[in-house]
């Protein structure tokens, strides 16, 4: 019963933050005081868009984890209040960069934000992971399968956002919408990739049983 309180409340409390952080985000498109330039619209609004999309990916793996995989002991805890950290920290750095993207020197903040997003996805990954191989015995097939994945997806995830932001941080003239593009297409050409690979591997063990 304590055990269940306690997953409750955190995923309670998970979800607060991560309402939060997109309310902060939204409250950073301000109007602006002249006529903005359509690329410089352009390039708030799908940094906006990505960062929502983002964050509810994030959000519904984050709901599947607690509803199947969360096991309440010490390390999983500090896992998940390390990426809610990470999380509030990415909406605060997307908040800067948003008043400055296409200025001279920004890339940086930019990469700073795909680096946040690294560790948010890397801790989501870790407690698939851990999740997945504490509660091996209670699972089936496809839950064992479909855990796995996410934790595979999830630690790939992060460490394309790694070499994304340092990418950003190191190269000056990359445009921040053109990166944007590149790290959405190779996050969907890689969870299209992790989940024909899921499929086979289903396939092949229901074949064998």
């Amino acid at each position: 019963m304590k055990e269940e309180r306690l997953v409750h409340r955190l995923e309670a409390f998970s979800d607060i933050v991560m309402g939060f952080v997109l309310a902060e985000m939204a409250l950073t498109l301000v109007i602006p005081k002249s006529i903005p330039t359509p690329a410089g619209l352009l390039e708030n609004i799908s940094s906006f868009a990505v960062t929502f999309g983002l964050v509810a990916v994030l959000w519904y793996f984050h709901n599947r984890l607690f509803a199947i995989y969360f096991v309440p002991n010490a390390l999983m805890v500090v896992l998940n209040f390390i990426m809610l950290g990470g999380l509030v920290v990415m909406g605060y750095v997307f908040s800067v960069a948003v008043r400055f993207i296409g200025t001279p020197g920004s890339s940086w903040l930019m990469g700073m934000w795909f680096e946040c997003f690294g560790v948010v996805y890397g801790m989501l990954g870790i407690m698939y992971g851990i999740g997945v191989l504490l509660r091996a015995r209670d699972l089936d097939p496809r839950e064992f399968a479909s855990g796995a994945f996410r934790a595979v997806a999830a630690v790939l995830a992060s460490l394309l956002f790694a070499i994304v932001g340092y990418e950003f941080a190191r190269v000056r003239h990359v445009s921040q919408l053109h990166g944007l593009m590149g790290m959405v297409a190779a996050f969907a050409a890689l969870s299209l990739c992790a989940r024909l690979l899921l499929r086979r591997w289903v396939a092949s063990r229901s074949a064998n049983a």
